[in-house]
């Protein structure tokens, strides 16, 4: 992280954008996924989420699942790493939601300070559906010693 930041600074690297903005002006609410973020940690350097989406009776598809950042005042959509969930599938005896995973990771620098409830939306290629989950991004009102959330199936 040091060398990382000392050639950054001396403008020799900077560590590429993973995750970008996106629109989906006619994202619907899903009745039926099945969302879930095993980890939220927030640094003073950047933002990072994981976790995966599915929805019963649908196969996952690399590059589908998008996380939604929603403050009293915006909505930020943003897309994710890939990321294979083999654990999921298994568990849920659903081999097709085997790319289900998703990682985001979105450097500080680039969100306006809010708070933030976290969401997931999966593109189908047409509209998208989302839900919002129980997950939030404090960046405004931080809560001073919460810990970072790490969950397993």
């Amino acid at each position: 992280d040091a060398l990382l930041k000392a050639a950054a600074a001396r403008g020799i690297y900077s560590l590429p954008r993973l995750c970008f903005e996106a629109s989906f002006p006619a994202a619907t609410i899903s009745k039926n996924m099945v969302p879930y973020v095993d980890e939220n940690m927030v640094t003073a350097a950047a933002v990072s989420l994981g976790g995966w989406a599915m929805r019963p009776g649908h196969e996952s598809q690399r590059g589908q699942i998008h996380v939604i950042l929603r403050s009293a005042t915006r909505q930020l959509i943003f897309t994710t790493i890939a990321v294979a969930r083999a654990d999921v599938a298994r568990a849920y005896k659903q081999p097709g939601w085997r790319d289900g995973g998703f990682r985001f990771v979105l450097r500080r620098e680039h969100l306006p300070v809010d708070d933030y409830q976290v969401g997931l939306l999966i593109d189908d290629g047409a509209q998208g559906e989302y839900v919002m989950t129980d997950q939030w991004v404090r960046l405004a009102h931080p809560i001073p010693g919460a810990p970072v959330r790490f969950n397993t199936l």
